[in-house]
């Protein structure tokens, strides 16, 4: 099997558990949770995705770091994929989780890029835009500062893009002289 048929297939029986257990909204919570610790730690992520270190390890490390900030049944769930040797999926699977809770919830994730920090009264524009544009009811929208762009902003939802920086004109200017 693909890791990305694997991702999809264990994020999906996830999500189905969680909803016929009525702790959907408890799941989308500790997957966020889950997310954001493997984000601030590279060395769990290392640790989980080393092929040397043996499962019962690896699930002992999980119950360390996770049980206090997750449910019992989220903590099952991870168990089960370290289990059948899928724990370097982890952080995938629960992306790929939230995808799934956004749809159902009819949540749009979506990211702009600006070269300065965005007020938030433009924020709540930009959401109501988006709505708008996806067709979906609710946004949740990061606003990432990267000054490399100079100026404009770079907007990603769904599978689009729409780039409406500086940086974007300027190369698609390049390339039009070079050729």
């Amino acid at each position: 099997m693909t890791q990305s048929r694997a991702i999809s297939r264990y994020a999906e029986a996830f999500f189905m558990f969680a909803k016929d257990e009525a702790f959907l909204d408890k799941a989308y919570s500790d997957a966020q949770r889950i997310l954001e610790i493997f984000s601030g730690h590279r060395e769990l992520t290392v640790f989980l995705k080393n092929p040397v270190i043996k499962a019962d390890k690896k699930a002992a490390v999980i119950d360390k770091v996770f049980q206090k900030h997750v449910s019992s049944k989220t903590l099952a769930f991870m168990h089960l994929i370290v289990a059948n040797s899928r724990e370097n999926l982890l952080i995938e699977i629960f992306k790929q989780f939230n995808k799934l809770f956004f749809e159902h919830h009819h949540i749009v994730d979506a990211e702009i890029v600006t070269a300065v920090p965005i007020k938030e009264g433009t924020i709540e524009n930009l959401k109501s835009f988006i709505s708008k544009l996806s067709g979906y009811k609710q946004v949740e929208l990061k606003n990432k500062v990267d000054e490399k762009i100079i100026g404009g902003f770079s907007l990603k939802y769904n599978d689009k893009l729409l780039d409406a920086s500086v940086l974007h004109e300027l190369d698609r200017i390049r390339k039009e002289i070079s050729n």
